[in-house]
């Protein structure tokens, strides 16, 4: 999907969710042993996965220098602002 191709992916986090101390080392075994016996059920899931995308080459315009210097601004506001300074300047 979305031309990506996966590598790899695993389980981790076997141990269940617990706030207390206690109940997390008397589970720890979990955490060693969940690759084997637990392999689906971990908590979280890692996946790794490349993206291929085609190569590409840009194709630059050959602008023409007598046009670089004509060229205006395509906001509306800046073209007013700019009409306004060439009219003043050529009266």
């Amino acid at each position: 999907m979305l031309g990506f191709e996966v590598v790899t992916g695993r389980f981790a986090c076997y141990a269940p969710p617990f706030t207390n101390p206690n109940w997390l080392n008397r589970f720890n075994f979990m955490e060693p042993a969940g690759d084997r016996w637990w392999a689906v059920w971990g908590g979280v899931y890692f996946l790794q996965a490349i993206k291929h995308v085609p190569g590409m080459n840009l194709i630059k315009p050959k602008w023409n220098e007598r046009l670089v210097g004509k060229l205006i601004p395509a906001t509306p506001k800046l073209n007013r602002e700019i009409s306004q300074c060439t009219k003043t300047e050529s009266e």
